[in-house]
């Protein structure tokens, strides 16, 4: 299976168009070695996250208005139809593992552990990385847990250094 790249900007706020939908941007590693990050947005109001959702990452109808938070993979599998017979193509970031996007004034606690064990599912299919425990402990759940609470961990330390975190 061949794969393609699509990267996201590192920054949005030098993009114009993108870049006065947000309030505030980061990227999450998930441990201090790894190179795969977690890219997060809290944008002004519920419509820029859904403009944002649907422009800038292509994912539509993906945001609705009970929408307080989103978790998106940003790998794929897709037919290509350059060559015949079509043939499947991995599409994915090269940096980032998925997108977490929240509106500013809806960021709680829940939330944000939500969206993080969305991310956590998102790096485990991605990297399938034992890593986190020793191998005569292995389970998928673990393989999920752990990046979940390190991402949550970090989020909220910074979430809240912002002023960003609600109550």
């Amino acid at each position: 299976m061949k794969k393609r790249y699509t990267d996201l900007p590192f920054n949005f706020h030098k993009i114009r168009k993108w870049g006065k939908l947000i309030e505030n941007e980061c990227s999450v590693k998930l441990t201090k070695r790894s190179r795969l990050l977690v890219k997060v947005c809290i944008f002004k109001t519920w419509k820029d996250m859904d403009t944002f959702f649907d422009e800038a990452l292509g994912r539509p109808d993906s945001v609705d208005r009970h929408t307080l938070g989103i978790c998106t993979s940003l790998g794929a599998v897709v037919e290509s139809y350059k060559t015949d017979p079509p043939t499947l193509i991995s599409e994915m970031d090269r940096r980032y593992i998925c997108m977490i996007g929240f509106i500013k004034g809806h960021v709680t606690k829940e939330i944000v552990i939500h969206e993080s064990i969305h991310a956590g599912i998102a790096y485990a299919s991605r990297a399938k990385s034992k890593r986190w425990c020793p191998a005569s402990d292995w389970s998928d759940e673990e393989a999920i847990c752990y990046p979940s609470a390190n991402i949550s961990s970090q989020l909220l330390t910074y979430l809240e250094s912002e002023g960003l975190l609600e109550s």
